[in-house]
Protein backbone atom coordinates (compact mmCIF):
# COMPACT_ATOMS: atom_id res chain seq x y z
CA UNK A 1 0.00 0.00 0.00
CA UNK A 2 2.38 2.71 0.72
CA UNK A 3 5.11 1.39 -2.11
CA UNK A 4 1.62 2.25 -4.75
CA UNK A 5 0.85 5.61 -2.74
CA UNK A 6 5.04 6.13 -3.13
CA UNK A 7 4.49 5.36 -7.13
CA UNK A 8 1.33 6.82 -7.82
CA UNK A 9 1.89 10.33 -6.02
CA UNK A 10 2.93 13.53 -8.27
CA UNK A 11 5.59 15.79 -7.99
CA UNK A 12 5.00 19.03 -6.69
CA UNK A 13 7.80 20.76 -8.55
CA UNK A 14 7.22 21.04 -12.27
CA UNK A 15 10.81 20.79 -13.78
CA UNK A 16 9.98 20.67 -17.58
CA UNK A 17 10.98 23.35 -19.91
CA UNK A 18 8.81 26.31 -20.13
CA UNK A 19 6.49 26.97 -22.90
CA UNK A 20 7.86 28.83 -25.92
CA UNK A 21 5.97 29.58 -28.84
CA UNK A 22 6.65 28.58 -31.93
CA UNK A 23 6.69 31.67 -33.85
CA UNK A 24 8.99 33.45 -31.55
CA UNK A 25 12.07 35.37 -32.28
CA UNK A 26 13.71 33.56 -29.58
CA UNK A 27 14.71 30.47 -31.57
CA UNK A 28 16.84 32.97 -33.58
CA UNK A 29 18.69 33.91 -30.58
CA UNK A 30 18.54 30.61 -29.76
CA UNK A 31 20.23 29.68 -32.75
CA UNK A 32 23.51 32.42 -32.37
CA UNK A 33 23.96 31.49 -28.76
CA UNK A 34 24.31 28.19 -29.42
CA UNK A 35 27.02 28.94 -31.74
CA UNK A 36 28.90 30.30 -29.52
CA UNK A 37 28.75 28.31 -26.75
CA UNK A 38 29.86 25.68 -29.35
CA UNK A 39 33.04 28.07 -29.83
CA UNK A 40 33.96 28.45 -26.53
CA UNK A 41 32.98 24.63 -26.51
CA UNK A 42 35.29 24.14 -29.10
CA UNK A 43 38.22 26.26 -27.47
CA UNK A 44 37.87 24.59 -23.96
CA UNK A 45 38.39 21.41 -25.36
CA UNK A 46 41.92 22.50 -27.49
CA UNK A 47 42.80 24.09 -23.64
CA UNK A 48 42.29 20.51 -21.71
CA UNK A 49 44.06 18.76 -24.65
CA UNK A 50 47.02 20.99 -24.22
CA UNK A 51 47.14 20.81 -20.45
CA UNK A 52 46.46 16.98 -20.47
CA UNK A 53 49.86 16.95 -22.90
CA UNK A 54 51.56 19.26 -20.76
CA UNK A 55 51.08 17.21 -17.23
CA UNK A 56 52.04 14.05 -19.65
CA UNK A 57 54.94 15.34 -20.66
CA UNK A 58 56.14 16.47 -17.38
CA UNK A 59 55.49 13.55 -15.69
CA UNK A 60 57.49 11.68 -18.10
CA UNK A 61 60.71 13.58 -17.84
CA UNK A 62 60.77 14.24 -13.99
CA UNK A 63 60.98 10.91 -12.35
CA UNK A 64 61.97 11.15 -8.86
CA UNK A 65 64.98 8.95 -7.95
CA UNK A 66 64.91 5.92 -6.56
CA UNK A 67 66.05 5.50 -3.03
CA UNK A 68 69.55 4.05 -3.72
CA UNK A 69 70.75 7.02 -5.42
CA UNK A 70 69.33 9.28 -2.93
CA UNK A 71 72.90 9.28 -0.61
CA UNK A 72 74.21 9.15 -4.15
CA UNK A 73 73.01 12.24 -4.87
CA UNK A 74 73.14 14.14 -1.71
CA UNK A 75 77.16 13.13 -1.65
CA UNK A 76 77.43 14.65 -5.23
CA UNK A 77 75.99 17.66 -4.08
CA UNK A 78 77.67 17.92 -0.51
CA UNK A 79 81.52 17.42 -2.88
CA UNK A 80 80.21 20.74 -5.76
CA UNK A 81 79.19 23.04 -2.83
CA UNK A 82 82.76 21.85 -0.59
CA UNK A 83 84.51 22.65 -4.17
CA UNK A 84 83.04 25.80 -4.88
CA UNK A 85 83.64 26.80 -1.12
CA UNK A 86 87.05 26.16 -1.97
CA UNK A 87 87.65 28.30 -5.05
CA UNK A 88 85.90 31.30 -3.25
CA UNK A 89 87.80 30.77 -0.03
CA UNK A 90 91.15 30.79 -2.60
CA UNK A 91 89.99 34.02 -4.51
CA UNK A 92 89.30 35.85 -0.95
CA UNK A 93 92.56 34.60 0.23
CA UNK A 94 94.45 36.12 -2.80
CA UNK A 95 92.58 39.40 -3.26
CA UNK A 96 94.54 42.52 -1.58
CA UNK A 97 93.16 45.19 0.50
CA UNK A 98 92.04 48.57 -1.11
CA UNK A 99 92.52 49.70 2.34
CA UNK A 100 96.57 49.60 2.97
CA UNK A 101 97.41 50.05 6.68
CA UNK A 102 99.50 52.92 6.07
CA UNK A 103 96.68 55.09 4.87
CA UNK A 104 94.60 53.38 7.98
CA UNK A 105 97.01 55.16 10.98
CA UNK A 106 97.45 58.58 8.80
CA UNK A 107 93.14 58.84 8.78
CA UNK A 108 93.49 57.91 12.94
CA UNK A 109 96.12 60.37 13.21
CA UNK A 110 94.58 63.70 10.92
CA UNK A 111 91.05 62.33 13.10
CA UNK A 112 92.98 62.60 16.38
CA UNK A 113 93.84 65.72 15.71
CA UNK A 114 90.23 66.89 14.21
CA UNK A 115 88.99 65.62 18.00
CA UNK A 116 91.85 67.76 19.61
CA UNK A 117 90.90 70.57 17.96
CA UNK A 118 87.45 70.71 18.60
CA UNK A 119 87.78 70.03 21.85
CA UNK A 120 90.23 72.93 22.46
CA UNK A 121 88.16 75.04 20.22
CA UNK A 122 84.20 74.66 21.90
CA UNK A 123 82.97 77.27 23.67
CA UNK A 124 80.91 76.96 26.95
CA UNK A 125 77.99 79.34 28.59
CA UNK A 126 80.23 81.09 30.66
CA UNK A 127 82.77 81.76 27.22
CA UNK A 128 79.29 83.52 25.69
CA UNK A 129 78.83 85.29 28.80
CA UNK A 130 82.38 87.05 28.85
CA UNK A 131 81.79 87.82 25.26
CA UNK A 132 78.61 89.40 25.56
CA UNK A 133 79.87 91.80 28.13
CA UNK A 134 82.68 92.49 25.76
CA UNK A 135 80.84 93.55 23.23
CA UNK A 136 78.61 95.43 25.75
CA UNK A 137 81.64 97.17 26.84
CA UNK A 138 82.80 98.05 22.94
CA UNK A 139 79.22 99.29 22.54
CA UNK A 140 79.32 101.90 25.30
CA UNK A 141 82.72 102.81 24.59
CA UNK A 142 82.32 104.01 21.20
CA UNK A 143 79.08 105.60 22.32
CA UNK A 144 80.73 107.32 24.65
CA UNK A 145 83.51 108.47 22.44
CA UNK A 146 80.95 110.08 20.31
CA UNK A 147 80.48 112.01 22.75
CA UNK A 148 76.78 111.67 22.62
CA UNK A 149 74.52 110.89 25.85
CA UNK A 150 71.84 107.85 25.52
CA UNK A 151 68.34 109.03 26.94
CA UNK A 152 67.64 105.70 29.60
CA UNK A 153 65.98 105.31 32.70
CA UNK A 154 69.27 105.24 34.44
CA UNK A 155 70.86 108.67 33.51
CA UNK A 156 73.97 108.83 31.77
CA UNK A 157 76.50 106.41 31.91
CA UNK A 158 78.99 106.18 34.66
CA UNK A 159 80.58 103.11 34.02
CA UNK A 160 84.43 103.13 32.00
CA UNK A 161 85.86 100.10 29.66
CA UNK A 162 88.56 99.48 32.42
CA UNK A 163 85.99 99.05 34.99
CA UNK A 164 83.55 96.55 33.17
CA UNK A 165 86.90 94.31 32.31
Amino acid sequence: MHLNNIQNSKPLVNNAQPWKPGHSISRLVNKYTNTNDQEIMDKNSKLLRKMMEIQQRNSALKQPPTHGSLEALRRREQVKISSENQTILKRLQSASSAYSKKTWVNDIERVKKYRDNLQRRTRTNDDFNILAVQEQVKRNFTSQSSSRKLKTSQGPRTQTYESLI
